[in-house]
């Protein structure tokens, strides 16, 4: 069975490639270009990102903030803080939900696994 992701989740992941996008952008790197640097063939996973799809696997973050001219650390920051916001919270003491004015990631979710299992919707 599928875990679901929840809108929150969804949501924060779709504020982080709004963030990734516009960096790409100001580095004058084309999806395509981006997805040559990362050693892919397509672009689907540099779309997939920028759409809140996927996440970029941890070790490949350092590969990505690079290719978008982005410092390591300020990149790391961002991605915890709108991909993984119970770990940023746990670093900075601040409620990414609340400052973004968001509901919690309910445990069981794709974002946020180990409780209880949420129903897929069919």
């Amino acid at each position: 069975m599928a875990t679901a992701i929840s809108p929150t989740a969804a949501e924060l992941r779709k504020r982080f490639g709004e963030w990734l996008k516009a960096r790409r952008e100001a580095a004058n790197v084309t999806q395509l270009d981006l997805s040559r640097i990362l050693g892919h063939d397509y672009v689907s996973m540099v779309s997939q990102v920028e759409r809140g799809r996927s996440l970029i696997p941890a070790p490949d973050l350092a590969q990505w903030a690079e290719a978008v001219k982005v410092e390591p650390t300020e990149f790391a920051r961002q991605y915890l803080y709108w991909c993984h916001p119970e770990a940023a919270a746990m670093l900075t003491g601040r409620s990414v939900f609340e400052a973004e004015g968001l509901p919690p990631i309910p445990k069981g979710s794709a974002a946020n696994p180990g409780g209880r299992k949420l129903k897929a919707k069919k």
